[in-house]
């Protein structure tokens, strides 16, 4: 039964897929197992979403995933070759993490002759993207990171405290309880959950400290300053408005065409709270400066304290100052991750939301950005641009009064404007739209390019198949998952603190003025303290941004989403390098990457042709015929040995040396044991070989010279102590830090006098 439902759910989509136009894949992996979803988008602009399917991964390389990812997509299709074509030519869009090796996959994937070579884009995931808003910020600022370490994330901070024992959960659990005249009610509150890989779970543990303060330091005997507890909620506002981008972004149903106006927005929001200081007025930190105007009283260790009173303004101008810092990088940070250049945001113009509407498209001071914008999408798409502008503005005000009258999202508002001007013939003579439709397939196929479907299919998958049901075949999960994509649950959604987090958001948005980014950013410069740029963290993380940013600009213009106008002449040899050094990376990942499955490999190593040398008490056993053996132990790449863990000592230092494998006679026969050993004289390295070493072990010495004269060897003779003394002092002498000392660079062999 499972298997017909599933493989009949996978029939549907496929019958589907035959008629899509443009499609995008969203892909990530979980405990080795990749997980990829489609977005997809047909002519008659009908936008579906699902599963392409899941399968497992012998490792997290680069060469696995772009494997995985093929058979993925052949399972879908049902190794049908000519849907198999179809889905490698109508993919344009990849969307992945943005880890090195995902990203690195994502370009071989759409590379000349790849299995995605009509793919425009490789996308770095936007709810990613948005958690490193507040991460990368909060990190760089020395005053944020420290009360965030201590306060909310920290092993020893009370969330963590409070979250890990049963019986300090239960007390925090009844103080909270226990307010019945406190403004913001918390008989539903149990714990400060968070959890620590997702640097955004943080914000809800550090915004309910601020609200049930008063619980928290009677459980805990906290003693806290007036400065902690306000910056801490100065960046808990902060905070609120990054999330609230970040749950725009992370659903598969957000529209392409506002994700720029949403950024805007919310670096308006961080404008009006901090560059022109109203975060006084309401939110978490208005909250808590009504809260300290009561003393709350305790004992530490015997003594009295107590914790309240208005902190000075002196106090607060301070504290203010370190966030206009965090606005600042933050803004540094939103041009890094989210480019105006790249081809997603180029959408932008088909915004039609309430605040694009609001903005004003028609505007002389956003008529070049619209065109600008026109041009990008067509130089990437092949449509021409003077007939796309002229079906563009011909559509705009139906699309507009649509979405005014109906309500709707940009995307519905534009394809019931083509609908309705394409009903008829005479209508559709007059109004075309054939070029503008071409847009709006990409428009709606490219909507809700984030990796969060892939991941909540991953928690649905942790609950479906439970730890003992992971023994079912792949194929029966593949199955299975898909009937559980396909099938929509519905129902309420409980939200904490619900009530509060509302008013704070809807008094902050309908007072902050939407402005452009670079405007704001540009502002924030203005008001940073001196003191805050020249912090060396502050400046390590502006030239990190600062890079990724130049960055993006050479990816936009490999992605050719830059317009020929726009490209900077001195900027093409820079691009030649960013190439070649990429290319060198690429291939020196590979090869680690290659390396180290080699050595992970449970595979034998093979004999073949390879000299092996046959220690005189193997001789009967190994049955040398067939292989080709020889005399000389330092010639050899086998030494076949009694006991293959403690093997004679010059074949021992003749295998280190060298490299090769050390193995018993049974081995030889088909089964045995076998110990591999690396190369050691292909490591740079000097080594001084003293005449006390060579009169006392003549063998050993023997061994050495021998390994050393190979053309292989790295290793360079010493010939006296003093030369030796000397390139031990430029290793490791003590000029040199401790943690930056090569002690095996340099060694010599003696014995004891």
């Amino acid at each position: 039964m499972l298997r017909c439902v599933g493989l009949a759910c996978y029939e549907i989509d496929a019958a589907i897929m035959r008629n899509a136009q443009s499609l995008v894949i969203h892909q990530d992996v979980s405990q080795l197992t990749l997980l990829v979803r489609f977005s997809l988008c047909t002519s008659d602009l009908c936008v579906v979403k699902g599963l392409f399917g899941l399968t497992d991964l012998e490792n997290g390389s680069h060469a696995c995933l772009l494997a995985a990812t093929e058979r993925v997509v052949r399972l879908f299709c049902c190794d049908d070759d000519d849907l198999v074509q179809h889905v490698r030519a109508v993919t344009e869009l990849i969307d992945m993490d943005a880890a090195s090796d995902e990203q690195l996959a994502g370009r071989l994937m759409r590379a000349s002759g790849a299995f995605f070579p009509g793919a425009k884009q490789v996308l770095r995931d936007p709810t990613h993207a948005t958690r490193r808003l507040l991460s990368r910020p909060f990190a760089a600022i020395p005053q944020i990171a420290t009360i965030h370490s201590t306060l909310v994330t920290g092993l020893n901070a009370m969330p963590h405290t409070i979250q890990c024992s049963g019986v300090l959960g239960n007390v925090f659990s009844k103080h909270c309880s226990e307010l019945d005249s406190h403004a913001v009610t918390g008989k539903r509150i149990k714990s400060l959950q968070m959890r620590h890989h997702r640097f955004d779970s943080a914000q809800k543990p550090a915004c309910r400290m601020i609200l049930y303060i008063k619980p928290v330091i009677l459980t805990a005997i906290y003693a806290a300053v007036h400065r902690s507890l306000v910056l801490l909620a100065m960046m808990s506002d902060a905070a609120d408005e990054v999330i609230t981008l970040l749950r725009v972004l992370d659903t598969e149903n957000f529209e392409m065409a506002e994700i720029s106006l949403e950024i805007d927005s919310m670096l308006s929001r961080l404008k009006y709270l901090f560059l022109q200081e109203h975060v006084w007025d309401c939110g978490y930190t208005a909250y808590i400066l009504e809260e300290l105007k009561q003393p709350t009283a305790f004992l530490v260790r015997g003594q009295p304290k107590t914790l309240g009173g208005v902190p000075s303004r002196a106090l607060l101008q301070e504290c203010l100052g370190v966030m206009k810092t965090f606005v600042y990088l933050c803004s540094e940070t939103v041009v890094a991750e989210f480019p105006v250049i790249d081809i997603c945001s180029a959408f932008r113009i088909f915004d039609l939301s309430i605040k694009g509407r609001d903005r004003g498209a028609e505007t002389a001071e956003h008529l070049p950005d619209t065109r600008d914008c026109a041009a990008r999408l067509c130089q990437a798409f092949d449509v021409p641009l003077e007939p796309l502008l002229h079906e563009f503005w011909d559509h705009r005000r139906i699309a507009m009064h649509h979405a005014i009258s109906h309500d709707c999202g940009s995307f519905a508002a534009w394809r019931e404007a083509v609908y309705k001007t394409s009903a008829r013939s005479g209508t559709a003579d007059r109004h075309p739209s054939d070029h503008l439709r071409e847009l709006l397939i990409r428009l709606g196929a490219w909507g809700g390019g984030t990796t969060s479907g892939v991941e909540r299919q991953f928690a649905q998958k942790r609950t479906h198949i439970t730890a003992d049901r992971k023994t079912m075949d792949v194929e029966l999960q593949r199955l299975e998952m898909k009937i559980v994509s396909d099938f929509d649950r519905c129902g309420p959604e409980d939200c904490g603190e619900q009530a509060f987090v509302k008013k704070r958001r809807e008094q902050t948005h309908s007072a902050a003025t939407l402005e452009n980014r670079e405007k704001i950013r540009q502002q924030a410069l203005e008001d940073v303290e001196e003191s805050m740029l020249v912090d060396q963290r502050v400046q390590a993380e502006l030239h990190f941004q600062a890079a990724k940013q130049h960055k993006n600009k050479i990816q936009a213009y490999l992605d050719d989403a830059v317009l020929e106008d726009d490209v900077d002449p001195e900027m093409l040899p820079v691009i030649e390098d960013y190439l070649d050094r990429r290319s060198q990376v690429d291939r020196e990942r590979t090869t680690r990457t290659a390396r180290k499955h080699t050595l992970m490999a449970t595979a034998p190593p093979a004999i073949g042709r390879r000299l092996v040398f046959v220690d005189n008490e193997c001789l009967p056993l190994a049955n040398p015929a067939g292989h080709s053996l020889t005399a000389a132990m330092h010639a050899a790449e086998f030494w076949v040995v009694p006991d293959p863990a403690s093997p004679p000592v010059e074949v021992l230092w003749t295998a280190g040396l060298q490299g090769g494998c050390v193995v018993n006679a049974e081995y030889v026969q088909g089964r045995g044991i076998a110990f591999v050993y690396d190369c050691a004289i292909k490591t740079r390295r000097k080594i001084y070989i003293c005449d006390r070493f060579v009169s006392a072990e003549p063998g050993l010495a023997d061994v050495l010279t021998r390994s050393l004269a190979k053309s292989s060897s790295q290793w360079r003779v010493l010939s006296s102590w003093d030369e030796f003394a000397e390139a031990s002092d430029r290793c490791c002498g003590p000029q040199i830090a401790s943690h930056k000392r090569r002690w095996l660079e340099v060694v010599a062999l003696t014995t004891p006098e």
